[in-house]
């Protein structure tokens, strides 16, 4: 199911440009209380899980992440930290998001 999500981030009319390699934080995330986050070239799509999805922009701009949504206008910037499949993201708050990368098998 993962994967067909990830194949859906963008939409059919879209395509990568030739040479297009993956960012640091390309593909499927999941959190501890079974959210998804999907990141897939500079589009992001934020599954909770009991509050639907929020679709936007990701940047990552040094040791930070920047999510932004232009429908409900907001931008939210997070540090980050990529260790062994993990990610860690802290809002100015202090709050911390924890992820573990999914490996999803492509060859079914």
């Amino acid at each position: 199911m993962a994967d067909k999500v990830y194949q859906g981030v963008m939409s059919s009319g879209e395509q990568l440009a030739a040479g297009w390699t993956p960012g640091l934080v390309e593909g499927v995330w999941e959190d501890n209380q079974g959210g998804l986050l999907i990141v897939q070239g500079t589009l992001y799509r934020l599954y909770s899980a009991c509050n639907g999805h929020i679709d936007g922009e990701i940047r990552v701009l040094g040791d930070r992440i920047e999510l932004s949504n232009r429908q409900q206008n907001f931008t939210q910037t997070f540090e980050y930290a990529l260790d062994q499949g993990r990610l860690a993201l802290r809002d100015p708050s202090g709050q911390i998001y924890l992820y573990r990368r999914l490996l999803l098998d492509r060859e079914k």
